[in-house]
């Protein structure tokens, strides 16, 4: 009876230990994944006549009072029609992604603006403390009509105000 308890004992050890080490395996390999899909999305779209493109200005603030560390990293995002047609009112802006090599960021937008009839414009804080001086992809999810479409912008520079 003690080597069938022992037997299970060392069986769930076992089980345990290799369970954890795939865990720690598939982590990065998810992220890697999510990377290529990201980095997979278009630069320029057309839905419904409606040419989109999205320009960004990435930064992050070392003006005083700011400490010597600067600011977390700031993005605004705007999605414009190219040919100044006017914007459907269902284009909403969801999320961010940041990808600096193999390292990614993401966030739903802190607050967006459709003043402009042919742009609609987001704004997102609190990111991480890349750069400055340094270029990474951005991609932008918005809605339009109900569906989620996203939009790449690739070697986007992150400045710095002083």
């Amino acid at each position: 009876m003690q080597s069938i308890k022992n037997y299970f004992v060392f069986a769930l050890l076992i089980s345990t230990l290799f369970g954890c080490e795939k865990k720690e395996e598939s982590q990065p390999s998810l992220q890697a994944n999510q990377i290529a899909a990201l980095l997979a999305s278009p630069e320029m779209l057309n839905l419904n006549n409606y040419l989109l493109k999205i320009e960004s200005d990435i930064w992050r603030n070392f003006m005083p009072p700011i400490d010597s560390n600067g600011s977390a990293l700031m993005a605004q995002v705007v999605l414009s029609e190219r040919n100044q047609r006017t914007l459907d009112n269902s284009v909403q802006l969801e999320k961010v992604y940041l990808i600096n090599q193999n390292e990614l960021w993401s966030k739903t937008f802190d607050s967006s603006d459709s003043s402009s009839p042919y742009q609609v414009s987001g704004m997102v804080r609190n990111g991480p403390t890349w750069g400055p001086n340094i270029k990474v992809d951005l991609v932008c999810e918005f809605s339009f009509g109900g569906q989620n479409y996203r939009l790449l912008a690739k070697d986007q520079d992150i400045y710095a105000t002083y």
